[in-house]
C-alpha cells in the first residue's frame, strides 16, 4: 500500500539523486531517479514487518529451555526430536563468543499444545549420548 508518507520520502530520495547525477552523468539521471521513484512507490514500508506465523491448534506458542545437550548436536537433530510432539518454529542452541563452541544448552520455541507432551517424553531421557533436561523457559530479565 502506498501512503502519502512513501510517497514523500521516494520523491525526495529520487530528486536528490537526480541532481547529483545531473552533474556527473546527465544520460543516466533520469533513468536513476525514475527506477528510485518507482522501488519507493513499489515496496513494502520496513516498518509495517511480516508478523511472526502462529502455530498449533490454539495459535500460543511455548519456549522450552533444553540443557545438557551432547556438543556434537545439530539443531536439525533437535529439530526432528521435537517435531514428534508439535509444530516446531524455532531452535537455538547456544554458542560461546569466543571459543565458537556449542555451550550445551538451548531454546525450542513449539505449539503450546505439543510443549507438555515434550516435556513429558524427553525431559530425563538420552540424547546423543547425555541426558536431557528440557523445561519451560523462564522469561528474560530486563538487562540493567
Amino acid at each position: 500500500m502506498v501512503s502519502a508518507k512513501n510517497i514523500g520520502v521516494a520523491v525526495g530520495v529520487a530528486l536528490t539523486g537526480y541532481l547529483v547525477l545531473f552533474f556527473l552523468a546527465p544520460d543516466s539521471a533520469l533513468i536513476f531517479a525514475a527506477g528510485l521513484l518507482l522501488g519507493g512507490l513499489l515496496n513494502r514500508p520496513l516498518s509495517k514487518a511480516k508478523p511472526l506465523p502462529t502455530v498449533g491448534d490454539t495459535g500460543e506458542m511455548a519456549t522450552l529451555f533444553i540443557g545438557n545437550v551432547a556438543y556434537k548436536a545439530s539443531e536439525q537433530e533437535i529439530r526432528a526430536a521435537f517435531e514428534k510432539f508439535g509444530e516446531v518454529l524455532a531452535v537455538r542452541l547456544v554458542i560461546d563468543k569466543r571459543s565458537g563452541r556449542p555451550r550445551g544448552y538451548g531454546f525450542v520455541e513449539m505449539a503450546a499444545s505439543g510443549a507438555e507432551r515434550a516435556i513429558a517424553e524427553l525431559n530425563d531421557t538420552e540424547f546423543a549420548g547425555r541426558t536431557l533436561k528440557v523445561n519451560v523457559a523462564n522469561e528474560r530479565k530486563p538487562r540493567s
